[in-house]
């Protein structure tokens, strides 16, 4: 499962680098990329440390967020 989480997010990230200007992804590649961002979240937060820098959109608890951006 981890390692389908960083290959959703690696080509997510290269499709974004490789576009000459900012589209979004289909939906369902989008509720993926928006579910491993929520599973890296609950990670960080389950980590005291790594609170203190999870500041911001990117480190987010809602759904919505990362897949309203990846869109």
């Amino acid at each position: 499962m981890r390692g389908m989480t960083a290959g959703l997010i690696g080509a997510g990230l290269a499709l974004a680098m490789a576009a000459s200007s900012a589209q979004g992804a289909p939906p369902g590649f989008c509720r993926e990329y928006a579910n491993a961002a929520l599973n890296q979240v609950r990670g960080a937060l389950a980590i005291p440390r790594c609170r203190r820098g999870m500041e911001g959109n990117r480190w987010s608890s809602d759904f919505r967020v990362h897949y309203d951006w990846c869109l």
